[in-house]
C-alpha cells in the first residue's frame, strides 16, 4: 500500500495575511492554472563530473537552454540549447528535443552526456560554440536503439550492452543491435524482468547488469498459484471478465526465481532456490567483483532472514552471510553495500538498535560495528566518497518532521553537512567540495543553495521560489506536538481559515492515513506537494479547519513506535486519531459537533475505523478505496502487519469496520475505483453489505474503470463531489 502514500500525503500552506478583498483561493482556480501552484526549483541541477562546476535548464523567451556555472567564481555560460539538442537528435529520436534537454546527465570528461529515453540510449556530444558561447551545433550517437514494446531497460555500466523486457521476456541487445532472448514463455502469469511480490520489500526493480557488464540477472515470478480474481472491462458488450491474480492474506503466494543470463554464451543459469520454500526473494546485489548474487531471504511470516551468497555461474548457494530476526516482523529494504575499499566488507541497515541504521560487516557476514549513529532512523543512503573512505546518507535528525544530509566516516565519526528548517535534498560535488541543497520549510515554498562542504561556510542563495498563493487568501497553518492518552508525543498539522476569519465555532475535516510507511506530518511547504493537498486548502481558504496527525506505525519514529500496530491494525491508531481532535478542538475553538473526516486507501481504512469505533465524534466522513477486512489484502503487507487471518482470528474481526457498523452515527460516503487492483472493491462491497443488513444508511459512489488512484476527470469530479458532501453535512 505504500506506494499509494504520496497520492494520500496533506498540505501545509504558509501563513500569508492578505487583503480583505483579494480573493480566495479555490479548486476552481487551482483546476484553472494548476502549474502556478508546484513551487519550482532548478531544472535538471546536476554536477558536472570534474566537480568543478554545476549545470542546470533555463526556460528564457528564445527556449530552454543548458547553463554551465562554475562553482568557486560564479561565471556561467550556455553549453547547449533546445533548438541545437533537437536538431541533433531529430535523426534517431524523431520528435523529442528541447524537453529532455533536463534528463541529459553528465559523462566522465564533461564533453558529452547521455539521454536516457524510453526510446533507447543516447550520446550527446557538444559541438561547437558561437561567439556567445552558446552551443550551436551538437552531434548525437544513438549507442542503443530498443524496438516498439521494450520497457524496464538497464544498461551495462560500459554500455556495451542493454537489457530489457518484451512481451513478459527478457531481452538482451548487444552495441551492434543484435537481439536474443534470455527468456522464452513470458506471459501475464510468468513474468521475467520487472519487481516482484507486489513491491514489497523496497522492491522497484527486476533487472541487474553485474559490474563487468558481463551477465544480467533477472527476477521470475509464476503467478499460477496464486487464486485467479474476477476483474472485468465494462466497455466490451456484454462485459467481459480480465484476467488477473491477487494474492490475499493466507493464501498462496506467488513463486519467484532468480536467473542469471552469460552474455558471451548466451545462456541462462538459474539460481537453485527451493520452490517448495514459502518465501520471499528480496533486495538482490551483485558482489563488487561480479562472482556472485547475494539474496536477502525472508521467511512467509516476515520473522526471519537470511542473507544468501548465490554462485553466479553455476546457481549454487554458497552460504548464509547474516541473519536477523524479530518477533514482530523483519522488513529489509535495501540491498548491501559494499564498501569500495573494503575487499568484500558491506553496510547492512539494520533496525537492532532500536533505530534504522547503518551497521558494517566484513566480508564473511561478522559484524563490525554500528556505523551511523543518532536518535533517528537513517532514511536513504545516498553515495561513498570518491575515496571510499566515507559516506552520505539522509536522516531527520533531531526533529523527525525534518529530512537533512549526513556525512559519516567508516571509522564512525558523523556529521550534519545541511542544516536550517526544513527538508534538504543536497548534491554534492565529484570532488566533495561543494554541496547543492534544494530545500523547503512550512513558509519557504522552495530554494536552492551552494555552499562549501567546510565547516562555518555560509551558503550562497541561487534560486527562491515565488509564493504560488501571493494575491490570494488562503489558510493559516502550524504545526502542533499532542499527547496521547498513555503520554506518547503526537505530531500534527493545523490549517486555519484565512485572516479575519475565526475558526471558533468553525466545522473540521480531520484527513487520515496513518499507515506504516507513511509520514504525513513534515516541516515543508505543501507538505510535499499532491493534489489532495491543494483541494484540503481549498476547504480551510473557505472556512474549514482542517487538520493531520501521524501516529503509532509512521515512520521517523523508531521500529518500536511502528510495531505499535502489530496484530490491532486501527486500534491503537484510533487512540492517537482521536487525541490529536481533542487538541484540535481545544485550541481552535471549532465545532465539536461538526467533525468530518476523510482518508484514501489506508486512511480509507482509518475513516471507516474512526466513524464506526467513534461514531459519536463524527458527523460526516468519506472513505476512499478503503481495506475493510484485512483477508482481503496482500498477502506480504497484510500479512506482516496481522499475520494470517488463521493465526489472528480476533485481531482480523476487531479490525474489519463492518464489526463495528452499528457504532455508525455520522453521514458516509464510501468510494471506489471499480478496476482497483491495489485494494479490491470486494472490501468496500462486503462493508457495504454489513450496513445493508444492519440497517444502516450509508452512500457510495463508484468509478467505472479506475484504479486505485483516481487519475483525470474521475479525480476532479470526486473532489467537486468530496467538497458538496462536506458543505452539506457540516
Amino acid at each position: 500500500m505504500r506506494s499509494f502514500v504520496v497520492f494520500a500525503v496533506c498540505c501545509c500552506i504558509g501563513v500569508s495575511v492578505q487583503a480583505q478583498e483579494a480573493p480566495v483561493f479555490t479548486l476552481d482556480a487551482w483546476v484553472r492554472n494548476q502549474a502556478q501552484f508546484v513551487p519550482q526549483g532548478l531544472a535538471g541541477l546536476q554536477w558536472q563530473t570534474s566537480g568543478a562546476s554545476y549545470s542546470w535548464v533555463r526556460t528564457t523567451a528564445a527556449g530552454a537552454e543548458l547553463v554551465l556555472v562554475n562553482a568557486a567564481t560564479g561565471a556561467e555560460s550556455v553549453v547547449l540549447d533546445g533548438a541545437a539538442l533537437a536538431a541533433a537528435l531529430e535523426p534517431i529520436l524523431p520528435g523529442v528535443g528541447a524537453e529532455t534537454l533536463a534528463g541529459l546527465r553528465w559523462q566522465p570528461g564533461d564533453a558529452s552526456l547521455l539521454l536516457e529515453h524510453p526510446r533507447g540510449l543516447v550520446r550527446v556530444v557538444l559541438g561547437i560554440s558561437g561567439a556567445d558561447g552558446v552551443a550551436t551545433k551538437a552531434s548525437a550517437e544513438a549507442l542503443f536503439r530498443l524496438p516498439n514494446g521494450a520497457e524496464h531497460a538497464v544498461y551495462a555500466a560500459d554500455h556495451s550492452a542493454a537489457a530489457f523486457v518484451q512481451d513478459n521476456n527478457v531481452q538482451v541487445m548487444l552495441r551492434d543491435g543484435s537481439v536474443h532472448a534470455a527468456t522464452e514463455g513470458g506471459n501475464a502469469d510468468l513474468t521475467h524482468g520487472v519487481e516482484v511480490h507486489r513491491v514489497e520489500f523496497g522492491i522497484h526493480d527486476g533487472l541487474w547488469f553485474s559490474p563487468d557488464g558481463k551477465r544480467v540477472a533477472f527476477y521470475r515470478e509464476d503467478f499460477r498459484p496464486v487464486d485467479a480474481y474476477p476483474y472485468f472491462e465494462i466497455a466490451p458488450v456484454p462485459a467481459r471478465a480480465k484476467a488477473g491474480r491477487y494474492p490475499m492474506a493466507g493464501r498462496n503466494s506467488s513463486i519467484v526465481s532468480v536467473g542469471v543470463h552469460d552474455l558471451a554464451s548466451a545462456q541462462t543459469t538459474w539460481l537453485a532456490l527451493d520452490a517448495k520454500a514459502d518465501e520471499w526473494h528480496t533486495n538482490v546485489a551483485w558482489s563488487p567483483d561480479s562472482s556472485e548474487l547475494w539474496i536477502a531471504h525472508v521467511d512467509r511470516a516476515q520473522a526471519h532472514m537470511e542473507l544468501r551468497a548465490w554462485n553466479a555461474a553455476s546457481g549454487a548457494l554458497r552460504g548464509v552471510i547474516l541473519r536477523e530476526e524479530d518477533a514482530q516482523w523483519i522488513e529489509p529494504e535495501s540491498p548491501p553495500l559494499f564498501i569500495p575499499t573494503g575487499a568484500g566488507a558491506f553496510l547492512w541497515f539494520s533496525v537492532r538498535s532500536g533505530q534504522r541504521h547503518l551497521h558494517s560487516f566484513d566480508a564473511a557476514g561478522k559484524h563490525q560495528r554500528q556505523l551511523t549513529s543518532g536518535a533517528f532512523d537513517v532514511q536513504e543512503f545516498v553515495g561513498f566518497d570518491a575515496d571510499g573512505k566515507g559516506l552520505l546518507f539522509t536522516a531527520s535528525g533531531e526533529n523527525p518532521l525534518q529530512k537533512h544530509l549526513f556525512h559519516v566516516a567508516l571509522d564512525g565519526t558523523q556529521r550534519q553537512l545541511t542544516h536550517g528548517r526544513g527538508h534538504h535534498a543536497a548534491l554534492r560535488s565529484a570532488d566533495d567540495q561543494w554541496l547543492l541543497d534544494t530545500h523547503t520549510n512550512l513558509e519557504l515554498p522552495k530554494a536552492v543553495d551552494l555552499f562549501a562542504t567546510g565547516i562555518g561556510v555560509a551558503p550562497k542563495r541561487l534560486h527562491t521560489a515565488p509564493d504560488p498563493f501571493s494575491g490570494l487568501r488562503h489558510g493559516r497553518d502550524s504545526l502542533f506536538q499532542c499527547t496521547a492518552s498513555d503520554g506518547a508525543s503526537l505530531h500534527g498539522w493545523m490549517l486555519l481559515p484565512p485572516e479575519g476569519m475565526t475558526p471558533k465555532g468553525a466545522p473540521v475535516i480531520h484527513y487520515v492515513y496513518g499507515g506504516p510507511h507513511s509520514q504525513m506530518v513534515t516541516d515543508q511547504w505543501l507538505n510535499g506537494g499532491g493534489r489532495w493537498n491543494l483541494w484540503l486548502a481549498t476547504m480551510a481558504a473557505q472556512g474549514q479547519v482542517v487538520f493531520m496527525a501521524d501516529g503509532r506505525g509512521t515512520l521517523q519514529r523508531g521500529i518500536e513506535w511502528q510495531q505499535a500496530v502489530h496484530r490491532q491494525l486501527g486500534t491503537v491508531e484510533l487512540g492517537d486519531q482521536l487525541a490529536a481532535l481533542d487538541h484540535v478542538l481545544l485550541q481552535t475553538g471549532a465545532d465539536a459537533t461538526r467533525v468530518g473526516a476523510l482518508g484514501w486507501s489506508f486512511g480509507g481504512f482509518m475513516t471507516l475505523t474512526l466513524m464506526t469505533r467513534a461514531g459519536e465524534r463524527f458527523k460526516a466522513g468519506i472513505a476512499g478505496a478503503p481495506v475493510t477486512d484485512w483477508g482481503y489484502y496482500e498477502t506480504g503487507y497484510g500479512e506482516r502487519y496481522m499475520d494470517t487471518p488463521a493465526e489472528n482470528a480476533e485481531g482480523y474481526k476487531l479490525a474489519n469496520p463492518a464489526t463495528h457498523v452499528k457504532g455508525l452515527k455520522g453521514r458516509l460516503l464510501v468510494v471506489h475505483g471499480s478496476a482497483d487492483d491495489t485494494v479490491v472493491w470486494q472490501n468496500s462491497l462486503s462493508f457495504l453489505k454489513a450496513c445493508i443488513d444492519g440497517g444502516v444508511e450509508v452512500e457510495t459512489m463508484v468509478y467505472p474503470g479506475e484504479l486505485h488512484g483516481l487519475r483525470g476527470r474521475s479525480m476532479l469530479h470526486f473532489l467537486r463531489k468530496a467538497s458538496a458532501f462536506f458543505k452539506a453535512s457540516l
